[in-house]
């Protein structure tokens, strides 16, 4: 585990490094307005991928990493799956942009065709792409997979550069150049990467269909719920304040959201140690590889996300310019909600591979109704709601369920509630005062970011270097 570990944070560090190379030259490029409806036609298709597929990914991953099944056979299953899905998103595209009145409703006045076929071309190859990283990462071939995610993503960024330098990036070639490069990585992996389909007969077919819909049963009303929930915002977003908020969360989001997209990565080597140690009934281990690794990455989580509320302006300056300065309380909401993912998703991890699949529904989808409620509350009251509002809206009701979420996973771990709490604050105060601290000394920014390091880096090695930075140096 641990050399998959290090390569996945390894290249996900690259990554990281390239997605806001991304991030920041094409909002930039593009405009707020553009850069909204590239967002929310993107965000409607995840959503009805979201709402059809039922979570059946994590399944996917559960018996993978149970070894229950032929992995060949389990492959054939999920495609066949994932192809159904998108035959029935073809006929829902299909017809409601041939329809006025669904112009009108669920694509909120955008009427250009051929723009939406380029966002459901991209939506299909985004989903399937995500299903092989999940696939390459519970059978134990990531270092390989990472490395065709690195270099697929290495062209992407070469040719937006090259279309900036000509002036000449638009939202659609945008869509394009995403296209090209999903359709290399799916070459490259498919060269790379051992991935078997059989042909399964009748009778197991139906034994792991079967399987499936008891793993999934549990979650469905929860994976529902979730996909509303998380779409119901953006939709509300786009129609009360249009495609100019929609830009300004759009971009406050991926940028507070950064190093969630590092720590999720690396959550399915996680998702299949756990199950492994789970079957073994082995809950010290799981005890072990939560407490071992949740505070190295909550204080690297940590230091981004302080980071980023503190210089909130002046990062959306150096990076976008003052056309975005609209997305800067957003952003400040956005870190908070940011910083809570690194509990919400090791606390996913636990809930799944140990079995409670209905005990996490019921929680989430608790907050999750509430949160829906609310938003319809602000819709049906015609009420506007802007970007600041929204990254509020959902930092509240993600961090009011993570904390119960805690709750009980501390509960089934056995783990000490109050030292656990303790050891928290210590971090979280030391981290923020020393960003605080430094800020005051008005510093530019690279200046603030590299002396709060330098100061944090020399805090961490008076404490006989907790978050082990010695141990990654002589690993790799």
């Amino acid at each position: 585990m641990k050399n998959r570990l290090f390569f996945k944070i390894f290249s996900t560090g690259l990554n990281f490094i390239l997605s806001i190379i991304i991030g920041v030259l094409v909002p930039r490029a593009i405009g707020p307005l553009y850069y909204g409806d590239f967002s929310y036609i993107v965000s409607t298709y995840s959503f009805l991928f979201q709402f059809l597929m039922f979570s059946t990914g994590t399944a996917y991953i559960f018996f993978i990493s149970q070894k229950k099944y032929n992995i060949a056979y389990l492959n054939f299953i999920y495609l066949l799956f994932l192809f159904l899905i998108y035959f029935i998103v073809f006929l829902i595209v299909f017809i409601t942009i041939h329809s006025d009145f669904s112009i009108k409703y669920l694509w909120n006045g955008l009427s250009d065709k051929y723009l939406l076929y380029l966002g459901f071309i991209f939506g299909i190859l985004t989903n399937l792409q995500q299903s092989f990283i999940l696939f390459s990462d519970s059978t134990a071939q990531t270092i390989l997979s990472e490395k065709v995610i690195l270099f697929s993503k290495i062209v992407l960024v070469i040719i937006i550069i090259y279309f900036i330098y000509e002036n000449s990036l638009n939202i659609y070639r945008y869509f394009i150049l995403l296209i090209f490069t999903l359709i290399l990585f799916f070459i490259l992996f498919f060269k790379y990467i051992s991935f078997d389909i059989k042909l399964v007969d009748k009778r197991e077919f139906i034994v792991i269909v079967n399987d499936f819909f008891h793993y999934l049963k549990p979650l469905i009303f929860f994976t529902l719920i979730a996909s509303i929930y998380s779409y119901l915002g953006k939709y509300i977003l786009q129609a009360t304040s249009g495609s100019l908020e929609q830009g300004y969360y759009t971009f406050a989001f991926q940028l507070a959201l950064i190093p969630v997209t590092f720590l999720s990565s690396i959550m399915a080597i996680y998702m299949s140690e756990m199950t492994k140690k789970f079957q073994n009934k082995d809950i010290q281990g799981v005890r072990e590889i939560f407490l071992e690794h949740i505070f190295k990455i909550y204080t690297i989580h940590l230091f981004l996300s302080c980071f980023m509320l503190i210089n909130a302006k002046d990062i959306i300056l150096i990076t976008v310019g003052t056309d975005y300065l609209g997305a800067t309380e957003a952003l400040q909401g956005l870190t908070i909600f940011s910083l809570f993912h690194t509990f919400g998703m090791f606390s996913r991890n636990i809930f799944l591979s140990s079995g409670r699949t209905r005990e996490y529904s019921i929680i989430n989808a608790l907050f999750m109704l509430l949160g829906i409620v609310y938003l319809i509350y602000i819709l049906l009251g015609h009420y506007i709601l802007t970007a600041m509002h929204l990254s509020i809206i959902m930092a509240c009701f993600y961090v009011l369920r993570v904390l119960v979420q805690l709750y009980f996973n501390f509960n089934f771990l056995k783990i000490d509630k109050m030292a656990f709490v303790l050891e928290l604050i210590f971090i979280t105060l030391i981290v923020f005062f020393v960003l605080a601290g430094v800020n005051l000394m008005d510093y530019n920014i690279f200046g603030n970011l590299l002396l709060s390091m330098v100061v944090l880096v020399v805090i961490n090695y008076l404490f006989d270097d907790y978050i082990e930075f010695q141990k990654l140096i002589k690993r790799s």
